[in-house]
């Protein structure tokens, strides 16, 4: 299992877009994405901490599949 952190220690406080993939995954990289992280499997979690509100969380992220 491979662990992989978006957070301040490891991406900045500026926003960015990040592209999540499964291991062999031979796609178009979207415009704007900052980091392509490679995972281990084809399945990923994602847990999230907010720190000021809950809306703004949702807000902050968008999930979109790689031929959007």
């Amino acid at each position: 299992m491979g662990l992989f952190c978006l957070g301040r220690r490891t991406t900045g406080t500026k926003p960015g877009k990040f592209a999540i993939v499964p291991p062999g995954w031979k796609g178009a990289i979207p415009k704007g994405v900052t980091k392509v992280i490679i995972t281990t499997t084809p399945k990923v979690w994602l847990w999230g901490r907010d720190t000021c509100s809950r809306r703004r969380f949702l807000y902050d992220f968008k999930i979109l599949p790689a031929y959007a």
